[in-house]
């Protein structure tokens, strides 16, 4: 009973401070003041003092919710409960370090327009950190914590940041070629008013999916010299915008292109 009591007191305490964070007056102002504060925290195992150092501004509408309906304060408080028991107890010491080349992907991370034609696939999860990333601490001794301790500055503190998984805007958009025949061809998608093309082939971006509003065309072309040949060829494909098929060009058996138009 004492330790369930334990827990829910812990509990209210930890959804109090993640969702008002410290009082302003106590904020660091600089990243000095920031692993000053961290440090102390760890080494006196303050809980409160040390969650209240991480930005999670964001969390609630994050990945991380998974489907369930919790307010801002209730998913705050979760996440920290969930991360507390991992944080190592032999921290010594907390140091600044330079922000590392990946993990300053997360800062602005390119949407599907900006990616290249060798990129394949893409499951629409994006993520990035919960304040803009500038640099990172490193403990001694060396200690696996849960999260990189990235930090950043917003709203005049500095604070640590989370990574916020989240879905990428817009709906599916598929054009899923099935050929057992070499080809090539491109699709147009329209984004917020604006035209993307993909270039495709059975060798680059055959599976890619992007988000947006719509496919405004596609064009597929057979490449290869060998004949067409029923029930030993196969050449076609579909297009899908949010899981629905919304046009299947039937069997190609030339090596015309062939173009679908979205009706206006």
């Amino acid at each position: 009973m004492k330790r369930l009591l334990s827990t829910i007191g812990l509990s209210l305490v930890i959804t109090f401070f993640a969702a008002t964070n410290i009082l302003a007056k106590d904020l660091p102002t600089t990243a000095e003041q920031l692993r000053t504060k961290f440090e102390s925290a760890l080494k006196a195992r303050d809980t409160n003092a040390a969650m209240s150092l991480f930005y999670l501004e964001g969390l609630e509408d994050s990945g991380w919710n998974r489907g369930r309906r919790l307010s801002s304060a209730e998913t705050q408080a979760a996440f920290l409960r969930e991360m507390w028991p991992f944080f190592p107890t032999n921290v010594s010491k907390i140091k600044l370090a330079p922000l590392l080349k990946e993990f300053q992907v997360l800062q602005a991370p390119k949407e599907d327009d900006g990616m290249g034609d060798d990129w394949n696939g893409d499951n629409g999860w994006r993520a990035r950190w919960s304040v803009p990333p500038v640099g990172m601490f490193e403990s001694q001794p060396p200690a696996m914590f849960p999260t990189p301790l990235i930090y950043g500055k917003t709203n005049g503190a500095f604070y640590i940041g989370i990574p916020i998984v989240y879905t990428a805007p817009g709906k599916s958009l598929y054009v899923h070629t099935l050929a057992s025949v070499t080809y090539t061809g491109s699709w147009v998608f329209v984004k917020n008013g604006k035209e993307h093309t993909v270039n495709f082939s059975d060798k680059t971006n055959e599976f890619r999916e992007c988000w947006g509003d719509y496919i405004k065309s596609c064009t597929v072309q057979k490449t290869s010299t060998k004949p067409y040949v029923q029930y030993e060829s196969c050449f076609n494909f579909t297009i899908e915008e949010d899981g629905t098929n919304i046009f299947e060009s039937g069997e190609i058996t030339n090596n015309e292109p062939f173009t679908y138009k979205r009706k206006q």
